[in-house]
């Protein structure tokens, strides 16, 4: 799961335009797609109604990991491993930043 973390890592700062540590609303399902997560129009509404509610149209790294991606992550490899190592890696996260 770590390799997974430095992708997101990776994708999230390609899509931090401005280099502030800030994902735009617009720009969040682009950034998922490069994760090759493809969220449904639905899915995407709510994001998006999610981050301009919760965090004023933008979001940190942290709230990108743990509140857009980390539950879509955790429910598509959850078969793979167990859910303990999940939370685990996720928790890495909060302890990076």
């Amino acid at each position: 799961m770590p390799e997974e973390l430095d992708e997101l890592q990776v994708a999230f700062k390609e899509f931090d335009y401005d280099g502030d540590g800030f994902l735009h609303y617009k720009d969040v399902a682009d950034c998922m797609r490069t994760m090759g997560y493809m969220p449904t129009e639905m899915e995407l509404i709510e994001i998006i109604q999610q981050i301009k509610m919760k965090w004023g149209g933008h979001v940190d790294f942290d709230d990108f990991c743990t509140e857009l991606m980390g539950p879509r992550m955790l429910a598509e490899t959850a078969h793979m491993m167990g859910m303990r190592e999940v939370r685990s890696a996720f928790k890495q996260v909060r302890e990076r930043h």
